[in-house]
């Protein structure tokens, strides 16, 4: 006898009993439902989906990875769900794979932390990505 829908069993093997569920899904005896967005299971079994780290998402159903956020976005996993990678705040940036807004950073000409960017002031100036403040320009200028 075959195996349900979204399992198999290893060649020879007899039963439902012998079905496991295929990656990207999880369930017991080849009663295998998929993994939702946000979660995912890399291995064949009745282990269960698990939710996508922190700086990655899942955006399909029967996932078996996780991708990691592009540059300018992150993910956290106590996000509501793990199926999508939430923008930087305005005037912030990113590297690839950020797991949180403490990750987006002040973009040059901005100051602050935890993705709450201001301008810099007039008379000052800021020429790096990151928390610095900003410095008076020199005299001369």
């Amino acid at each position: 006898k075959s195996c349900p829908l979204l399992s198999d069993s290893a060649a020879g093997a007899s039963g439902l009993d012998a079905c496991l569920c295929e990656v990207g899904t999880t369930g017991t005896h080849g009663a295998c439902l998929a993994c939702v967005a946000g979660k995912y299971k890399s291995i064949n079994g009745s282990s269960i989906c698990i939710d996508c780290p922190s700086g990655s998402w899942s955006g399909n159903e029967s996932s078996s990875s996780c991708e990691g956020c592009e540059a300018g976005k992150y993910s956290t996993v106590s996000s509501s769900t793990s199926d999508v990678c939430l923008d930087c705040p305005e005037n912030t940036i990113s590297d690839q794979g950020s797991g949180s807004i403490a990750e987006c950073l002040c973009n040059t000409g901005y100051t602050g932390s935890n993705g709450v960017c201001a301008s810099c002031s007039p008379g000052t100036f800021k020429d790096s990505v990151g928390p610095e403040v900003c410095t008076h320009c020199p005299a001369s200028t």
